[in-house]
């Protein structure tokens, strides 16, 4: 009940804040320079649909043995390897949710590969494609109005990174994630 009420008052700032359309620079979530953490609800539009309104959440977070480990739990692969040398798992949950629109029978497409890694070594990489390592369930599917998609996304850092940038629709919304 604590986390529900939690969430709705979040919401209700994010609302209050006018994050819908192309915020400034300074809002939560929009900048680099401004990301969101994990359990910061972040809303959108998607500027295809008339007066729509989305959400994305980071849930949490696993890097190193923990991700792989849980990895071997959600994957019907057996074969999941430990990456070589000097790298890890790092997989993330996400919850995204399509609250509205003005527009009847109109999808928003949500997919692991909207997602974007940059390290704190400023390189950057799409999600982990590895079939024998992907975590379930993963986001892909085509969202109507109220509906909404939880999963996991997989990617392969190194292992003395302190922290990560996400970035999610062609660097739209970044949340950063601490991995030290």
């Amino acid at each position: 009940m604590t986390i529900l009420f939690s969430l709705m008052v979040v919401i209700f700032q994010s609302e209050s804040n006018n994050t819908m359309g192309k915020p400034p620079s300074t809002e939560l979530g929009f900048s680099k320079d401004n990301p969101a953490s994990i359990g910061d609800i972040v809303l959108f539009k998607d500027d295809h649909i008339k007066g729509s309104k989305l959400s994305i959440v980071c849930i949490e977070s696993y890097h190193g043995i923990e991700a792989y480990n849980r990895m071997l739990v959600n994957s019907k692969d057996a074969f999941i390897i430990q990456p070589n040398g000097n790298y890890e798992y790092l997989i993330i949950k996400f919850n995204i949710s399509f609250v509205n629109s003005n527009e009847k029978n109109r999808y928003f497409y949500a997919s692991n590969g909207h997602f974007y890694l940059y390290q704190s070594s400023n390189s950057s990489g799409k999600p982990e494609w590895l079939q024998a390592s992907s975590m379930k369930p993963l986001i892909e599917s085509k969202l109507l109005k109220n509906d909404s998609i939880e999963g996991w996304v997989t990617f392969k850092i190194n292992k003395n990174t302190d922290y990560v940038y996400i970035s999610y629709v062609n660097n739209n919304i970044w949340f950063k994630i601490n991995i030290k």
